[in-house]
């Protein structure tokens, strides 16, 4: 069968890597905030897991009204098997990558100037937080 798995076939051993990345990851001046490495500004994301490192930069996504959480985009796999410096290197490239995608994204509040990532836009005009201190969301 074409599925089938070659009896030469065997499990290769990675390369155990989990202190270094973490060391390098809070070189970085990531922490952990809900699950995900992420800079100060919430700005960007990284999700671990065994196949490796997932960058996105961060987005609001909505269960209700009053729910909301943290939505990754833009997401870049990395391998965490590679040499330390070239994860770095690569690391590095990603960061500056969906940052710069987030900056794309980015749309401006009519009402207090300042911009958003989508999730936290009320409507095409005006933030999630000045539609609720204005109290008239439905002129959004």
């Amino acid at each position: 069968m074409w599925w089938s798995v070659s009896v030469r076939e065997h499990a290769v051993a990675l390369q155990d890597t989990s202190d270094a990345v973490e060391s390098l990851l809070l070189r970085l001046d990531l922490r952990v905030v809900g699950g995900l490495w992420s800079d100060a500004g919430h700005a960007i994301g990284i999700a671990r897991s065994p196949a490796g490192l997932f960058v996105g930069w961060l987005d609001v996504g909505w269960i209700a009204p009053d729910d909301p959480f943290s939505e990754m985009r833009d997401v870049v796999h990395l391998v965490e098997r590679v040499p330390i410096e070239q994860l770095s290197r690569d690391l590095d490239f990603a960061i500056s990558e969906v940052k710069g995608l987030r900056a794309e994204h980015l749309r401006d509040c009519e009402r207090c100037d300042e911009r958003f990532v989508p999730g936290q836009m009320y409507g095409a005009r005006c933030c999630h937080s000045c539609a609720v201190r204005d109290g008239d969301v439905g002129s959004c």
